[in-house]
C-alpha cells in the first residue's frame, strides 16, 4: 500500500488525474444536493401556488384615493385578512373633526324635527303656564295698586277743591265786605264767573269719578285712568284761575284783608301742587298696569305657541334641515374613507409597496390582495 502511494506521488500525471477525479466527484455530489434542495423548495412553492390557483377568485390592487402622509401600515406580505379590515391609513385629523361636526349638526337637526313632530314636553308647557299665572297675578296686583291710587287721587282732588277755596269761595264775590275798602277792590267779573263754573263742574264730576274708581275692571281701567287724568287736569286749570282771581283781590289796601287773601292764595297754590303730584302718580300706576297687561299677553302667546301643533311648513323646513345635515355627514364620511385602505374581501396580502411616513400619491398601487374560498 505504501509502495502504491509512493508510486502515485512519484508520478505527477497520475496524481493529478486522481485529484481531478476526486474533485469532480465532490462537485457532482454538491450539484445533486443543491438540485434536490431547490426541487424541494420549488415543490413547496408550487404546492402553495397550486393550492392558491385552485381556489383563487380575485386578485386586487388597492390604492389611496387621496394624497397625504401615510400614518400606519398594518399588514405585511402573507397576512390573511378579513373584509373590512383597515390595511393602511393617512393622517386624517381634519377629516375626523369634520365628521364629528357633521354628526353634531345632524343630531341637532333631527332633534328639532322630533320636537316639532312630538309637540312640546309637558314640563315646558308647565313652565309656560307658570309664567302666565305669574303675569296674571302681577296684573291683578298692578290693578289693585291703580285702584288704590285712584281712590287716593279722588280724595286728594276733592279735598283740594274744598280746602283750596277754604270752603268760603262758593262765590268769590261773596267775601265779607269788612275785609275790603270797597273803592279799592278790583275784581275781574269774567274770571269770577269762570271759577264758579269750573267749581260747579268739578263738584258734579267728582261723584261720577268715585263710581268709576269703585267699580274698575279690565274693560274700564283705561276709561277710569283717562277720566281721572281729565278730572285732575280740570282741577289744575281751576286752581290756575282761582289763584289768578285771588291775585286780583290782593290789590286791596287794608292790611288785614291783604293778609287773609295772601293766606288763601298760598293754600290754593299748595293744593295745586298736591293735584299735580296726584296727576303724575296716576300716570305712573296706569303705566304699570299697561306693562303688566303686555307681559300677560306675551306669556299667553308663548303658552299657546307651545300647545299648538306644528305647522306643515315648519315640519317641511325641519325635515329639509335633517336631510341637508345628513348629506353633509355623508360627504365628511366619504372624505375620511379616502384616507384609508380597507380590505374589500377576505384574502391574503401578496404585496405591500408602502411604508409609514411616506407621502401617498392618489391612485398609485399600494397593496395587493388575493382572495380565496
Amino acid at each position: 500500500m505504501k509502495q502504491h502511494l509512493k508510486k502515485i506521488i512519484s508520478t505527477p500525471k497520475l496524481a493529478i488525474g486522481i485529484a481531478s477525479v476526486i474533485a469532480l466527484s465532490v462537485g457532482i455530489a454538491s450539484v445533486v444536493s443543491h438540485k434536490n434542495a431547490l426541487s424541494r423548495r420549488t415543490a413547496e412553492i408550487g404546492a402553495l401556488s397550486s393550492s392558491t390557483a385552485q381556489s383563487a377568485s380575485q386578485d386586487l390592487t388597492l390604492a389611496f384615493a387621496t394624497g397625504g402622509r401615510i400614518k400606519d401600515v398594518s399588514v405585511k406580505i402573507g397576512d390573511t385578512v378579513k373584509a373590512g379590515t383597515v390595511l393602511a391609513s393617512l393622517d386624517a385629523e381634519n377629516a375626523i373633526g369634520a365628521i364629528n361636526q357633521a354628526k353634531a349638526a345632524y343630531l341637532v337637526a333631527q332633534t328639532n324635527y322630533n320636537k316639532l313632530m312630538n309637540g312640546a314636553f309637558t314640563p315646558d308647557i308647565a313652565v309656560s303656564q307658570a309664567s302666565v299665572d305669574s303675569a296674571s297675578a302681577a296684573l291683578s296686583n298692578a290693578k289693585q295698586n291703580l285702584q288704590n291710587e285712584l281712590t287716593s287721587a279722588y280724595n286728594n282732588v276733592k279735598t283740594a277743591v274744598l280746602i283750596g277755596t277754604n270752603n268760603s269761595f262758593n262765590n268769590p264775590q261773596s267775601l265779607s265786605p269788612q275785609f275790603f275798602i270797597s273803592d279799592t277792590v278790583q275784581t275781574n267779573p269774567d274770571l269770577v264767573n269762570k271759577v264758579n263754573n269750573e267749581r260747579q263742574m268739578i263738584n258734579s264730576d267728582l261723584a261720577a269719578w268715585q263710581d268709576e274708581v269703585s267699580s274698575i275692571s279690565d274693560n274700564t281701567v283705561n276709561k277710569v285712568v283717562d277720566d281721572s287724568l281729565n278730572y285732575s287736569a280740570i282741577v289744575r286749570a281751576y286752581f290756575v284761575d282761582f289763584i289768578s282771581l285771588l291775585t286780583n283781590y290782593t290789590q286791596v289796601t287794608r292790611e288785614s284783608s291783604r293778609a287773609t287773601l295772601n293766606a288763601y292764595q298760598l293754600s290754593a297754590a299748595s293744593q295745586k301742587s298736591a293735584v299735580d303730584a296726584t296727576y303724575d302718580s296716576i300716570n305712573l300706576y296706569a303705566q304699570a298696569v299697561k306693562n303688566a297687561q303686555f307681559s300677560l299677553a306675551q306669556a299667553k302667546a308663548a303658552l299657546a305657541l307651545k300647545q299648538a301643533p306644528a305647522r306643515s311648513e315648519d315640519l317641511e323646513i325641519a325635515k329639509a334641515q335633517v336631510q341637508s345635515m345628513e348629506g353633509a355627514l355623508q360627504i365628511a364620511q366619504s372624505a375620511y374613507n379616502n384616507t384609508i385602505i380597507v380590505a374589500p374581501i377576505d384574502g391574503t396580502i401578496t404585496n405591500v409597496s408602502i411604508t409609514a411616513g411616506q407621502i401617498a400619491i392618489p391612485n398609485i398601487a399600494a397593496i395587493e390582495i388575493v382572495s380565496h374560498k
